[in-house]
């Protein structure tokens, strides 16, 4: 009986990560299609700005997880948006090997 009560536990747990995704998806597809994207941006650069703007300072590996994207991924990503000076690469005060992303006020 404990492993039925288990499996409908991890039938929910699935539900709030589909429920998520499709959270996400229409929240930025709704956003993409009512606003031009700025040269050089897709999709993806949008949502990390966003998500960025919403939590910064944020550590790019926490930002990777928000995006659901291996850190590997995103890493092209931030660099793209470091580069166009939307965002700038801080290094962590409490963790030196780590770095911290913020926006730099270039959309406002």
């Amino acid at each position: 009986m404990e492993k039925k009560h288990f499996s409908g536990h991890n039938q929910n747990i699935s539900r709030i990560f589909e429920l998520r995704r499709n959270m996400d998806h229409v929240f930025f597809k709704r956003f993409e299609g009512e606003f031009p994207l700025p040269a050089g941006m897709n999709f993806t650069h949008m949502k990390a700005l966003l998500l960025a703007g919403l939590y910064q300072p944020i550590n790019m590996t926490i930002l990777s997880r928000y995006m659901q994207l291996e850190k590997g991924s995103f890493t092209p990503v931030a660099s793209k948006l470091i580069r166009l000076g939307y965002m700038e690469k801080i290094r962590d005060e409490h963790d030196k090997r780590a770095f911290n992303l913020e926006l730099t006020g270039k959309m406002d």
